[in-house]
Parts: structure tokens; C-alpha cells; sequence
């Protein structure tokens, strides 16, 4: 009966680091909780203790950057590095391109959309206005849908040359 409570309160505290996003020497802590537990609760367990408080010296050891960075990502790092091809020239340029804007907030799940509201509306030119109010609106009348969809199955002759 013991020891179905000891995995019950582990899967408690497993499932409460994880629902929090708790950080790293979190994890730390509560696998030595566990362990300490496990030694004065569960009968016969006292060698398991220290096999149990191994693993939270290690997280715990990983939870500080620069160790983790040297011993775990640095060298993950470099296996990756060596597995993947080079950056192409227009990889590269898009990189060099600048940021993602907007699409960064979106794509992040909780986007903060008083960013959105902040991005400037884009503005025609005189130029623009001009070409829309003119040439185009000439070449929208000068179309029926129904003839070019239907009838010609193309856009008709005067609207080509013009």
C-alpha cells in the first residue's frame, strides 16, 4: 500500500512540475524530494535513496547554463552542425532579410495583438490612387464575368490590347 502511494504522489508531482512549466532545478528539487521520501517511507528502500538523489544531483547540476551548455547543448550542437547542409546564398539573404514582424506574435500561440494594432496601415501613393481610379477601373468595365467565365472562357480581345 505504501509503495502505490509513493507512485501516486510521484505522478502528482511529475504532473504539477510539468503543468507549471516549472523550471529545471524545480525538477531538481522535487526528484530529491521524492528520493528522501521513498528512503523513510518505504520499507527496504534506503540503497534506493541514493540511486534516486543521483539523478536529481544531475538535473540539478544542468539546471545551471553554462555547465549545461558544455556539457549537454555544446556537444549537441556540434553533432547537428556537422548532420546539416550549409545555408544557401538565398537562405541566407532571407535571414539577412530582417524580422518575421507579426507573424512571430501569431505563430507564438498567445499573440499580443495591441502589436497588431501598432503596425502602420499601408497608404497608396498619388501614383497609385491614380492608376486605380483610372486604368483600372476602365479595364474593370470594360469586362462582364458571366462572358468571361461562360460565353468567351477568356478575357475578350478589346480588353487584351487595351
Amino acid at each position: 500500500m505504501t509503495i502505490l502511494a509513493f507512485i501516486l504522489l510521484t505522478l502528482g508531482v511529475l504532473l504539477t512540475l510539468a503543468m507549471l512549466r516549472a523550471p529545471l532545478i524545480a525538477w531538481a528539487g522535487g526528484a530529491a524530494v521524492l528520493a528522501l521520501i521513498a528512503g523513510t517511507a518505504v520499507p527496504g528502500f534506503g540503497f534506493g535513496t541514493i540511486v534516486l538523489l543521483l539523478p536529481a544531483a544531475v538535473i540539478a547540476a544542468l539546471s545551471v547554463a553554462p555547465i549545461r551548455k558544455a556539457v549537454l547543448t555544446g556537444p549537441a550542437f556540434k553533432v547537428v552542425k556537422r548532420i546539416l547542409p550549409p545555408v544557401s546564398e538565398t537562405e541566407q539573404e532571407a535571414l539577412d532579410a530582417g524580422t518575421v514582424g507579426w507573424d512571430a506574435e501569431l505563430f507564438s500561440g498567445t499573440p499580443d495583438w495591441k502589436v497588431l494594432d501598432a503596425i502602420p496601415g499601408n497608404e497608396l501613393t498619388d501614383e497609385e490612387r491614380a492608376f486605380l481610379d483610372g486604368p483600372t477601373e476602365e479595364l474593370c468595365q470594360m469586362l462582364d464575368d458571366w462572358q468571361v467565365r461562360h460565353e468567351l472562357k477568356d478575357i475578350p480581345d478589346q480588353a487584351w490590347q487595351f
